[in-house]
């Protein structure tokens, strides 16, 4: 959602009179900027109309010319739910967790000695007429609800009536004058997207619940369904999903709401027509089903089926013939098959310290691949079966890696002080979609295969784990 908020100043009221009598006298437009791209650099007026907020000696004048240029980020105090111009504005790397980014700068255009055209005037040439539509150019709208906020800054009477015409439009995360939450690194995302395609993922709304999303040629979204929500079927906080290979079928581990306990069970869904299938109900927990790339079974992870700790199994997908594929004394979890059917690799825990493995299918051969020296979970095969793609906390924050089949060549792709974790690629294997807390609530992003081009995919509820059908 676009949080449509206007510089005010708390104890003046919204609506303000103007010295010069007839607010509709002056027709506000505003210059173009001589840049209009993302950049650390002033996007400022001919001189002919020009201003500066130094040259104006007021508290908000002062806030206006400290708030940055493009490419800025800053920390800023509120006050009644408006910036609180006594406390002055912080600038910040933008690498560093931070309340705003600026990503425009521009100048009125109006003569020195108009009459201060009013609150609404300047709020619809300022806000309406250019902070929205270079905030939809720049973060991408797909619908209309988005997890970052927009903030406009502008001259008031005072200001105005002295000269000052210069505005600014920044970003933030949706609850940050709310609760803090922060900016991590900077927000605008290079805009690519999926596209003839349809994606599961969970969505943290009313608990989570499983989302499809279908997207078209354009990369439009055409078609949002939710699968979970009528809560009427034993299913409730839905887990990683994962598609059958046919793409007909969607495997799911969810909380059993009238189980004593907390009881997870594995769940199958007809995409088409919605209709739920329960596997199993007999352990306490049951969760992370993936299909098999024939579409015969399903691996998953359970605990307190044969001892108290996580272990890998697998099973038909009408939830018979379960085997139990690892039995360590440490947790198994997070399998994920190769390609071609005949490996899996897992996160274990052998030793106090989380890491990556691989067995065959039949749970031998089991050998360690990947240990940084931190924990590493969440392993994913590419399906050319030529990397695995993981996270790893080495750097002081989790990040989504690859790595060779042989365990060599170990890559930080997202590289970001954000958590990104998650990682699942398209079917392509051209992509990896994840999820990140960069914009200060949690949400799915996808990059190249590469780590480029990282975008946001969806952004409007706080989500979980996604997978795109075959």
């Amino acid at each position: 959602m676009i949080r449509r908020v206007y510089l005010l100043v708390a104890v003046v009221a919204l609506v303000a009179v103007s010295c010069s009598g007839d607010d509709s006298a002056t027709t506000l437009t505003v210059t173009e900027p001589t840049a209009t791209t993302v950049a650390a650099a002033s996007t400022s007026a001919p001189e002919a109309v020009a201003t500066t907020a130094a040259a104006v000696q007021t508290e908000v004048a002062r806030f206006i010319a400290a708030f940055g240029e493009p490419g800025d980020c800053i920390n800023v105090a509120y006050l009644d739910g408006a910036f609180d111009y006594s406390a002055g504005v912080e600038l910040v790397s933008c690498q560093a967790p931070h309340d705003h980014e600026v990503f425009y700068s521009g100048e009125l255009e109006a003569p020195q000695g108009d009459p201060w055209p009013g609150e609404d005037a300047i709020s619809v040439a300022v806000f309406d007429d250019v902070c929205v539509g270079e905030f939809s150019g720049r973060f991408g709208l797909w619908d209309d609800t988005y997890t970052l906020a927009l903030w406009a800054t502008y001259p008031l009477e005072e200001e105005w009536n002295a000269g000052l015409r210069t505005f600014k439009c920044s970003v933030t995360s949706y609850f940050n004058e709310e609760d803090g939450t922060p900016i991590l690194g900077m927000a605008a995302s290079a805009g690519i997207g999926l596209t003839d395609a349809t994606l599961a993922f969970v969505t943290e709304f009313d608990g989570r619940e499983l989302t499809l999303y279908s997207y078209d040629e354009s990369g439009a979204l055409a078609e949002a369904r939710n699968l979970t929500a009528d809560g009427n079927d034993g299913v409730e906080d839905t887990g990683i999903p994962s598609w059958s290979p046919d793409g007909s079928t969607i495997a799911f581990a969810a909380l059993d709401p009238a189980a004593a306990g907390e009881q997870w069970d594995i769940w199958l869904i007809d995409v088409a027509s919605g209709e739920k299938t329960q596997l199993n109900s007999d352990a306490p927990t049951d969760t992370s089903p993936v299909f098999s790339p024939d579409g015969t079974k399903l691996l998953f992870t359970s605990r307190d089926r044969a001892d108290s700790e996580r272990d890998i199994w697998v099973m038909d997908i009408d939830g018979g013939s379960m085997e139990q594929l690892t039995s360590d004394p440490g947790a198994e979890s997070s399998a994920h098959w190769s390609p071609d059917g005949s490996r899996i690799v897992y996160r274990g825990n052998t030793d106090g310290s989380n890491d990556i493995w691989t067995m065959n299918a039949d749970g031998s051969n089991q050998q360690l691949l990947v240990d940084l020296g931190a924990d590493e979970f969440d392993p994913r095969w590419s399906p050319l079966g030529d990397q695995i793609a993981f996270i790893s906390d080495i750097e002081g924050n989790f990040d989504v890696w690859v790595v060779g089949i042989d365990g060599l060549n170990a890559t930080n792709l997202t590289n970001h002080p954000g958590d990104d974790e998650y990682p699942s690629w398209t079917p392509d294997g051209d992509f990896i979609m994840f999820n990140s807390d960069r914009r200060g609530v949690t949400s799915l992003w996808i990059m190249r295969a590469d780590g480029s081009d990282q975008s946001d995919l969806a952004s409007d509820f706080p989500t979980g784990w996604g997978a795109v059908g075959p």
